[in-house]
């Protein structure tokens, strides 16, 4: 497999999918005459152009450089082009919405108003208050104690939270070129790496105030050390110890997405193939992180996740009507469903090109879901190969949590969110 396949991204594929864009541009101003977002095409170039373009160029130029120089190219280039977007985007949307956050700003403002609170909590010893306040669940208590950190030590500077999103992102890249390099070889490690450090999204997210970069650096973080640990011929107490950690922190960002990875894991655990781990290490493994289970599953987090069993189907409910009364919401949405959303899930969201009013933060990411509806064809001939030269039980932990994130993500009212698809 890893000798017949790409070491770079063919301009062929690289030009299609900029003169498709172009063309959907065409169709969209014949169609609906001055009626296009021209601002955010620009974006929407940008990002295509940004992604497609460079992929190619990169790949080609960085495909036969040594493993050491190829690291330190990838991190700092990640780096670099986080933290110009996030100085741009500060003061883009400072003259844009008045405030450094983006349009209709709401969960942005309430962790900048919390973080504010809990540095004052910090600075006068009562954190406790915090932690022990109903009124903020645990899944959304992780962020707000990062942003308060980070305001104690830079005197409540806001672009110094989003400098280190740059940096977390940064250091995600290369989280997934291990990860990949285990699973699948040098080659696609090379060109995933590549493709995560120029994709739209995860850039996007690092110029916001909310916990996305941060949470989904702890997912990759988590797969990647959990991988190692499948895949590792010997048992490392200090592997497992940093699993069990990484695990364990996702609970205080996004339950499903937590209980989702440590499903995944314990998976991979008992269903990979025995060349990659003897069943004397799965026992071993699997008894750990039971333990480690028995104890997190517990007090507020087990009263957390059955909330969420219990209320799946009335918060998806209420979620499609509210957004088909909404102002310039889709009349059609109430209509939605989880049998009409698992079929979408891989490609959704649809990018959103004409110009639709209160809706600057989607249109921003038109760019950004175009490169996702293209890519995610490849995904699936992907996994077709996989099925096909039954590969499934040597690559069980990324599929199975990939599957079970997005069945999680059916079955809410988030299906075609795309913050939610992140991870």
């Amino acid at each position: 497999m890893n000798q017949k396949s790409l070491t770079f991204l063919p301009s062929y594929f690289s030009n299609q999918a900029i003169l498709t864009y172009f063309l959907l541009l065409l169709i969209c101003l014949l169609a609906f005459p001055n009626k296009l977002p021209w601002l955010w095409i620009i974006f929407g170039i940008t990002a295509v152009i940004g992604f497609f373009y460079f992929s190619n160029q990169l790949s080609t130029r960085w495909t036969n450089l040594p493993e050491s120089n190829f690291y330190s190219r990838l991190f700092w280039m990640s780096f670099i082009i986080r933290f110009t977007y996030v100085i741009f985007i500060y003061y883009f949307y400072q003259v844009k919405t008045g405030r450094p956050f983006e349009f209709k700003a709401g969960d942005s403002i309430d962790y900048h108003n919390i973080g504010n609170w809990i540095a004052n909590a910090l600075k006068e010893g009562r954190l406790i208050a915090f932690l022990s306040d109903s009124r903020f669940p645990l899944s959304d208590k992780g962020f707000p104690i990062w942003v308060s950190l980070i305001y104690l030590m830079t005197f409540r500077s806001i672009v110094a939270v989003r400098i280190m999103n740059a940096l977390l992102s940064a250091w995600m890249i290369i989280f997934i070129y291990k990860l990949s390099k285990r699973n699948f070889g040098e080659k696609a490690a090379r060109l995933s790496a590549i493709f995560s450090m120029l994709l739209p999204n995860f850039i996007y997210y690092t110029g916001l105030h909310i916990k996305e970069t941060l949470m989904v650096f702890l997912v990759v973080a988590f797969m990647e050390r959990a991988d190692l640990m499948v895949r590792s011929v010997r048992n490392h107490i200090q592997l497992i110890i940093q699993v069990i950690i990484i695990g364990a922190s996702l609970f205080l960002f996004r339950t499903p997405l937590a209980v989702t990875a440590w499903f995944a894991l314990i998976s991979a655990l008992l269903l990979s193939d025995n060349r990659l781990i003897q069943a004397s290490r799965k026992v071993v493994y699997v008894s750990w992180i039971i333990i480690a289970v028995l104890f997190l599953f517990s007090g507020q987090i087990f009263s957390e996740i059955s909330e969420t069993l219990n209320e799946r189907k009335t918060n998806q409910e209420y979620s499609m009507s509210d957004i088909a009364k909404r102002e310039g919401g889709n009349n059609l949405a109430k209509y939605g469903s989880t049998i009409v959303f698992i079929p979408l899930m891989l490609p959704s969201p649809i990018p959103t090109i004409v110009d639709i009013p209160n809706q600057e933060n989607t249109l921003m990411l038109n760019g950004a879901f175009f490169t996702r509806n293209v890519y995610i064809f490849f995904v699936v001939l992907a996994l077709a190969m996989i099925v096909k030269r039954k590969m499934i039980r040597q690559h069980i932990l990324v599929l199975i949590f990939t599957f079970s994130y997005l069945l999680v993500l059916a079955n809410s009212g988030f299906a075609l969110s795309e913050r939610f698809h992140l991870p």
